[in-house]
Order: structure tokens, then sequence, then C-alpha cells
């Protein structure tokens, strides 16, 4: 479940189809936006619970080892050394989703509960699954109604979007350079 829906073509494939179902069969923004945003809460929360529940087996140690190997072979072992930020947890759930986020906080802690795990996944699953429904209503409007002021709110969408992961990578790269 956690691999569904950290890859772009099992977990994003669902969601647009989810998005574009709904504006077919209701002619709605709102119901469309709502449902796409739904999608993205379930899809999330799914993984979290999954990726909590594995992280309290003794198979635990198994994947944090992976995922620290993996850490450090991108550059980014610091991560793995300090706290980070809950803006920088939710830019790394935008970016890799919520279970993505679990992990990582559990690798820098250890000790984390299943129970703390599945509260942050929650939190971070809520922020993910309210930027999902901007951007849902932002493209339904921006594709069946075409008006210059809904295509202005889709490029103010896309636009943060962008400066959101802008603003992670550059605090990404901080963090691989200051290793």
């Amino acid at each position: 479940m956690i691999m569904t829906e950290i890859n772009p073509l099992t977990s994003e494939t669902l969601r647009f189809a989810v998005l574009f179902g709904a504006q077919a069969a209701f002619h709605n923004i709102a119901i469309s936006a709502l449902a796409f945003g739904g999608i993205t809460l379930i899809w999330e929360v799914v993984a979290v619970i999954s990726a909590a529940d594995l992280l309290d087996t003794k198979t635990a140690e198994e994947v944090i080892g992976r995922v620290k190997f993996l850490i450090g072979k991108v550059g980014l072992s610091k991560l793995l050394v300090r706290k980070t930020s809950l803006l920088t947890d939710f830019g790394i759930t935008l970016i890799a989703g919520s279970p993505a986020t679990v992990i990582l906080n559990h690798c820098q802690d250890p000790k984390r509960t299943a129970r703390q795990n599945r509260e942050l996944g929650y939190i971070m699953s809520i922020g993910a699954a309210v930027i999902a429904t901007g951007q849902g209503a932002a493209i339904v409007a921006g594709i069946w109604h075409p008006s210059a002021e809904n295509i202005a709110i889709a490029v103010i969408v896309i636009a943060a979007t962008i400066a959101t992961l802008k603003f992670v990578r550059k605090r990404l790269s901080r963090i691989r350079t200051s290793v």
C-alpha cells in the first residue's frame, strides 16, 4: 500500500480519475474538488496506517536501514540527525506522501510509537487533502469553465504549488550541503 501511494502512476491516476469522473457525473466544481480531496485523504490515511503498523514490527529495523541508506545516497543524511520542522515535513508530504514523512520521523526518533506515527501521518494527510481540494477546484474550473478569473486562479494555484516545491527543494539542498 505504501508503494502504491508513493508511486505517481498509481496514486495520481486514481486521484485524477476520481476528479474527472466526479466532474463528468455531477458537473459541479465543489463536488469534484471535494472528491479529489477526499480520495487524497483516504489514500494517504490508508498508507499512513500501513506505514505506522509496519514501523511497529520487528521488520522495522530493516525498513529503517533501507531508508537511511537511500537518504544517505541522495545526500540528505542530515535529515536523520536532527528533527525536521513541521513545514519541512509538510513539504516532504507534498513531494513523497505522508508515509514518507512518517518513516523519516521514525528514523529520526526510533522510539516513536505507532500512535505517534499515525497522529503525525493524519495531520500530514489532512494538509495534503486540503491542498488537493484547492488544486482540484482550480483544475476543474480552468478546464470546464475557462473564464479569465478561473484561469487566473488556476495559474495562482499552480504557481503556489511550484513555489512550495522550490522552497522545499531549496531547504533540502541547504540540508544536503550542510552535512
